[in-house]
């Protein structure tokens, strides 16, 4: 029997990973000590710039993905700029999110937020959702492929950081030619 091919895999990976992260207990307390992690990777990028404030590009965390509800404040007090992702067609636009603002449903059911698109040239730091990530960068994505997209248009210094629960990270996974690597993995581990 042929192997299967890429596309068939990649399915095939993201119904295991939604059981693996479905079943996960205290998701809470492990996506506090993900954004914890994410706070000290800022502190120490914003240590090196002689314009301390990092632009972060975060999510807002759907299902059994990491709770995102302390996550932009956690940043924006520590004096980190905050923008979300909104699906403009196919592609993600950064727009800027201040804790509190009224976030609309959006693609997907995902709640975004409403102001203008930003240059994606300013931000710093992609934090990248997934269902998979091994630790040389690879990511299994929804399968719609917004971030492969956008990512491309970020400064070649900006850092694409992976941010998942240990139990997502995997040793191979299958990918393509578009599939943009991450500079960086964050674990609740």
């Amino acid at each position: 029997m042929d192997a299967p091919s890429t596309i068939e895999a990649k399915q095939a990976l993201r119904r295991t990973m939604r059981r693996i992260r479905v079943g996960l207990a205290d998701r809470g307390a492990r996506s506090a000590v993900l954004w914890a992690e994410v706070e000290r990777r800022c502190a120490r990028l914003a240590a090196t710039r002689t314009a301390p404030p990092v632009t972060v590009l975060a999510f807002q965390g759907v299902g059994s993905e990491p709770d995102t509800t302390s996550l932009a404040e956690r940043l924006q007090a520590a004096g980190h700029t905050v923008l979300l992702p909104r699906v403009e067609d196919d592609h993600i636009v950064a727009v800027a999110h201040r804790p509190g603002e009224t976030l609309h449903p959006g693609a997907f059911g995902i709640p975004e937020p409403m102001g203008p698109p930003v240059d994606p040239q300013t931000i710093d730091i992609v934090l990248v959702p997934g269902l998979a990530f091994t630790r040389d960068g690879r990511r299994l994505g929804q399968g719609g492929g917004f971030y492969d997209r956008f990512l491309p248009l970020v400064r070649a210094d900006c850092i694409t950081c992976g941010v998942c629960f240990a139990e997502q990270v995997v040793d191979d996974l299958p990918s393509e030619s578009h599939d943009h690597r991450l500079s960086e993995l964050i674990t609740d581990r």
